[in-house]
């Protein structure tokens, strides 16, 4: 009878060091910038979509300053 509360107390004490080490690791990851935590292709076609907004809004106002000097 004494092993079964020995095998409990060992899986007990593994199940808690798991759950430590699991809730440190978390932690770690969630102080990170998100662009430290971004991984490389996703940070690259972030700043492609930013690049082409840049290019439609600069085709925008022209539009729009084309169209007001007309006026």
């Amino acid at each position: 009878m004494r092993v079964w509360y020995i095998i409990a107390g060992i899986a007990a004490a593994v199940a808690a060091l798991l759950l430590i080490y699991t809730f440190v690791r978390d932690r770690r990851y969630m102080r990170k910038k998100p662009s430290e935590a971004m991984s490389h292709e996703l940070w690259a076609e972030i700043e492609q979509e930013r690049q082409e907004s840049t290019v439609r809004r600069e085709g925008f106002k022209r539009a729009l300053d084309e169209a007001d000097n007309k006026r």
